[in-house]
């Protein structure tokens, strides 16, 4: 007996003298692994969203996607497994227009609306930091083949009206903006010239075009997620609403119904293209950025994209897009 105590005594004494670097790797190994496995979760999430800027949405090809994320640790939730994973905080005083059921438990965010239009997902990772281990959880929403706020399209028609030079002229540019200003490298900037160069023999970058249309088609589809904040040794109903962010995929089709040129024409609807790309903000779905705000008031609490401008043939606006931008799940619809 005597023995063995002195035993766990050496053991206990051996995992003092080590424990700090040990704990040390494993806090590191645990932010890296999170962070690994989120990449992973939002090229996924990307993959789908664009699947859904698609004309004919490929239903299939969305559930291969969302067994990936499921295999992952992704769990898709209906509107009543979301009221009560994520039962509402009593905001009657902050904003009553957004109670929808007096009933619901005292939680963590407001109700969110019975949706068919919208796809709630969920996922939790771990941030540690400042000697504290933080799980942050996700509620993310996406669009899907129905109307939402999530998601919006249009098109346009735009005519020249003087001549100019094929590499001069602008035919198709998308700037993305959030709160902190444009939103760099995601804008699209194509020329007449780019865009024609594969269709038009001969077309040069100063070749002149005497007549030419543009017809303009775009889409957009937002992801938003909604990020809950607790410590890792507390129950869900500590969790705070505590960080808010959004991306923005975009997808613009152009086709040119006519187009005259020095060396001739070509034929109606030949010249045809899409161009697509992302506005994703610093700190999107960041999980260090949620704890940041979880701790202090002071702290960024949201990273959103507020505009996109598309503009076309001779500058012309094709169209400006206010993606939602929430403040609460409820202001999804």
């Amino acid at each position: 007996m005597f023995k063995k105590t002195i035993q766990l005594l050496i053991i206990g004494f051996l995992l003092i003298g080590m424990s700090p670097s040990v704990f040390a790797a494993t806090n590191e190994d645990i932010n890296e692994n999170s962070q690994a496995k989120e990449k992973k979760i939002h090229k996924l999430y990307d993959e789908k969203s664009n699947l859904l800027l698609e004309e004919d949405v490929d239903q299939k090809a969305i559930d291969k996607v969302n067994k990936k994320l499921e295999k992952l640790g992704v769990e898709f939730l209906s509107y009543e497994e979301v009221t009560e994973k994520f039962p509402k905080k009593d905001i009657e005083e902050l904003m009553p227009e957004l109670s929808r059921d007096s009933s619901s438990d005292i939680g963590i965010q407001v109700s969110v609306p019975s949706q068919y239009n919208v796809d709630w997902s969920t996922y939790r990772s771990s941030v540690y930091t400042d000697g504290k281990s933080y799980n942050v959880q996700r509620l993310v929403a996406q669009p899907n083949s129905y109307n939402s706020n999530l998601k919006a399209s249009g098109n346009t028609l735009l005519r020249s009206s003087y001549n100019w030079s094929a590499g001069s002229m602008n035919a198709v540019t998308t700037v993305g903006k959030s709160a902190a200003g444009s939103i760099p490298g995601a804008s699209i900037a194509l020329t007449v010239y780019d865009t024609a160069k594969n269709f038009v023999s001969g077309i040069s970058r100063s070749t002149i075009v005497n007549d030419a249309d543009i017809s303009y088609t775009w889409a957009q589809s937002t992801t938003a997620v909604f990020s809950y904040v607790k410590l890792s040794s507390q129950s869900d109903n500590y969790q705070n609403l505590s960080y808010i962010s959004t991306k923005v995929d975009v997808s613009v089709g152009y086709q040119y119904p006519e187009f005259v040129y020095s060396g001739g024409s070509v034929k109606p609807n030949i010249i045809q293209g899409n161009a697509n790309t992302s506005y994703v903000p610093s700190g999107y779905d960041s999980g260090f950025n949620a704890v940041d705000a979880y701790q202090s008031p002071y702290a960024k609490s949201r990273a959103t994209v507020s505009r996109i401008d598309i503009t076309g043939l001779e500058y012309d606006s094709v169209a400006y897009i206010y993606p939602v931008s929430p403040q609460f799940p409820a202001h999804i619809n």
